[in-house]
């Protein structure tokens, strides 16, 4: 998803509110995004496309509406399962060695 805010100033240029915005995607990030920049609301699939989809462990869903905590990063932190999944993916990075030498900075050697 590449919304901006020139891209959204642009729609508001042409009589659009921002809260009309809707992003599709169903991912964390994308719910992030949309909470941010103060979207109309986000496209969600709690229980389809596991880890990516879903929200941070805890978060209720009443009426529709969800309310975030308020976690550093960018959006999967507060999920357990889909955190793992993440990490484990950095933890796989190809090349741990640059030229030889361990790359600083990678994951696998930060543990």
């Amino acid at each position: 998803m590449a919304i901006t805010r020139l891209e959204l100033s642009a729609v508001q240029d042409h009589g659009w509110s921002w809260k009309r915005c809707i992003p599709h995607g169903g991912h964390q990030m994308s719910l992030n995004i949309a909470a941010g920049l103060g979207l109309g609301g986000n496209e969600s699939y709690p229980d389809v496309f596991q880890p990516y989809s879903g929200f941070p462990n805890g978060t209720l869903v009443r009426d529709s509406i969800v309310t975030l905590p308020d976690l550093p990063g960018i959006g999967f932190e507060g999920e357990s399962d889909l955190y793992t999944n993440m990490r484990d993916l950095a933890h796989r990075t190809p090349s741990a060695r640059v030229n030889g030498r361990p790359r600083a900075g990678h994951p696998r050697l930060m543990r």
